[in-house]
């Protein structure tokens, strides 16, 4: 057997173990060398162990004080729900989903977990292609997914303001505080010795075990509902069971469908969960045709307008967030600037094809554009070419029909094959870009350039300075009647609260609604 072989088979073999564990009869004595009995976790170590929720880590060891990364949070999740069996990976592509963690080993003991927990709703990745499985859970995202729990299994999810009486409450995610609020109020997380609640501090192995034991009162179902519930939220705008509309978006929308969906369910039939968007150009035309009530997008195109003209239908669109086109290249590319006049000899003319005529280095410039039914290409459209197409050497051969292949190509063109005479030219959009974790590989391979000597920052985009700065839309038809579930979720979405989640996303909530 090769020697990578050999090590995988092992490591496996190793991670069952640290999972499984020794099950011993319930009552027999703690098989763990490393807890005193006399240890305020103790009682909790043993309660967990008991109920197979978390086993220790080798060696008749607990590990207590050591943190617990996210993996393992999944596979604690994974042992609540009694390990259901996941799809297939054929039955995944069936349904839709496409799960692209690339750090997450096919082969490792935390594959499972993770996919069930993300496939179920109760955990995201830290970025688009990452879960970050070793990561420490920190004490509001552990909350956040026991919360995610609860809703998906039917358990109370009613809760005060509880949380708000810790000194370091403002100090914890937007995104997190309900469920914060929550885990408080059910007596399920509590302050530290000095009256901290500790939002974004690693969570301890046994803090993770006292938890589950307070958590154990409220959370009595452990099946994950296969159907939807309106949240309280929901019904107090009007929306009840069986009555949300049909949205979608495009793909840098997406995260606003999806947070839309979660706002207004408590759990919800995975078949009907928005894991994917229609693009741009697409969820205009299910508009247009009836397919869908209302969509999330950038603004309409002059295909977009045409097409509804020539279907006797009007839309009416509301500005919700700010967003602005950004041209992209290779963070070691040290050109800077461009210009409106140099993009549209760029990609109508294919007239400059080299980096020094827009001040940069003597090397190739290769222009990679998007497909014509995308956002990104709406906004190159409507704000820089003006109707203009793309050259047609530009679009038959180096043509990116995704947002994140478009970041992918702009950062790794240079160098592929051995060829480091070029750097690539990309356009994308400055939220979507934006929203990349700081510090995740390939935010730090991409650099924006300045638009007309104006760089694009949140300032420039907020104040307006940036030149091409546009905004997503909530787009329905006019036609739609008052006092329809339709016309309810759009109040919802221009009003204070929807605003707040888009924020806590990444998005620029605008402010002329």
């Amino acid at each position: 057997m090769k020697k990578k072989a050999l090590k995988r088979v092992v490591s496996l073999l190793l991670g069952m173990l640290l999972l499984v564990g020794c099950a011993l009869p319930a009552g027999a004595a703690s098989p763990f060398t490393d807890v005193n009995k006399d240890a305020w976790y103790a009682p909790a170590v043993e309660y967990v162990r008991e109920r197979d929720w978390m086993n220790g880590v080798g060696n008749n060891q607990f590990a207590p004080q050591a943190t617990l990364d996210r993996a393992t949070f999944a596979q604690i999740l994974y042992n609540l729900a009694g390990q259901p069996e996941l799809p297939s990976e054929e039955d995944f592509l069936r349904m839709g989903y496409v799960i692209s963690f690339g750090d997450v080993n096919p082969a490792s003991w935390y594959k499972t977990p993770i996919y069930w927990t993300y496939w179920k709703g109760l955990a995201t990745g830290t970025s688009e292609f990452e879960f970050s499985p070793g990561l420490a859970v920190t004490r509001e995202q552990m909350a956040q997914m026991l919360y995610r729990y609860a809703q998906a299994t039917g358990n109370d999810v009613t809760f005060t303001q509880a949380a708000e009486k810790f000194p370091d409450y403002k100090e914890s995610s937007d995104w997190a505080r309900d469920a914060l609020n929550w885990a408080v109020s059910h007596n399920i997380l509590a302050g530290d010795d000095n009256g901290n609640l500790n939002p974004s501090a690693p969570a301890t192995r046994a803090e993770v075990a006292q938890l589950l034991k307070n958590a154990a009162p409220t959370l009595t179902k452990h099946e994950v509902w296969e159907y939807a519930r309106p949240s309280q939220r929901s019904l107090s705008i009007g929306i009840g069971e069986g009555e949300y509309p049909k949205v979608d978006g495009s793909t840098s929308t997406l995260p606003l469908v999806q947070s839309a969906y979660q706002a207004m369910f408590e759990t919800w039939d995975d078949s009907l969960y928005p894991h994917q968007a229609s693009k741009t150009v697409p969820s205009y035309k299910k508009l247009i045709g009836g397919e869908v009530d209302l969509i999330l997008t950038p603004s309409p195109s002059q295909e977009v307008l045409d097409l509804a003209q020539a279907a006797g239908v009007e839309l009416e669109t509301h500005k919700i967030a700010l967003e602005a086109l950004v041209f992209i290249t290779s963070a070691k590319n040290p050109t800077e600037n461009i210009t409106g006049d140099q993009v549209r000899e760029i990609y109508t003319q294919y007239g400059i094809k080299n980096w020094k005529e827009l001040g940069g280095p003597d090397k190739e410039l290769v222009p990679l554009c998007r497909n014509s039914d995308s956002g990104s290409q709406s906004q190159l459209d409507n704000m820089v070419l003006k109707g203009e197409p793309i050259h047609p050497d530009i679009y038959n051969n180096l043509l990116e029909t995704t947002m994140p292949g478009m970041l992918w190509d702009t950062a790794n063109y240079h160098g592929r094959e051995g060829n480091t005479g070029c750097y690539a030219l990309g356009y994308t959009l400055f939220a979507y870009l934006s929203r990349i974790p700081e510090g995740e590989y390939l935010g730090e391979q991409l650099k924006m350039l300045s638009y007309e000597g104006v760089a694009p920052t949140d300032e420039t985009v907020l104040n307006g300075e940036y030149p091409l700065v546009d905004g997503y839309y909530v787009v329905l038809r006019k036609d739609t009647p008052e006092g329809t579930p339709t016309r309810k979720l759009l109040h919802w979405m221009l009003g204070e609260d929807f605003a707040q989640r888009m924020e806590a996303d990444g998005f620029f909530p605008a402010t002329d609604q």
